[in-house]
């Protein structure tokens, strides 16, 4: 697709990205946050070696793992979200 291609691939993680770098702030002061930090460098490194061999989308080796961290990370609001309810109602 050519420098098209090229844009809508770096609007895309760009994406990932911010909203990835969001859920971790958001649980910054939870139990999980160390994990989400985690996940985001781990994220971040798959995409910088996606782009140094031009093979986001042909390699199952990043993709697999990448999307299933994206899926924990965005998980773990969740369950953040959920633990702080049930320490609210159990006081």
């Amino acid at each position: 697709m050519g420098f098209l291609g090229l844009i809508i691939y770096f609007l895309f993680f760009g994406s990932v990205i911010y909203y990835s770098g969001k859920i971790a702030y958001r649980l910054k002061v939870s139990q999980f946050s160390y994990i989400a930090l985690t996940i985001v460098v781990i994220i971040l490194m798959f995409i910088l070696k996606s782009i140094i061999h031009y093979g986001a989308g042909d390699d199952a080796f990043i993709l697999i793992p990448f999307w299933l961290l994206v899926g924990i990370l965005f998980k773990l609001s969740e369950l953040s979200q959920r633990d702080a309810t049930s320490s609210l109602s159990s006081d």
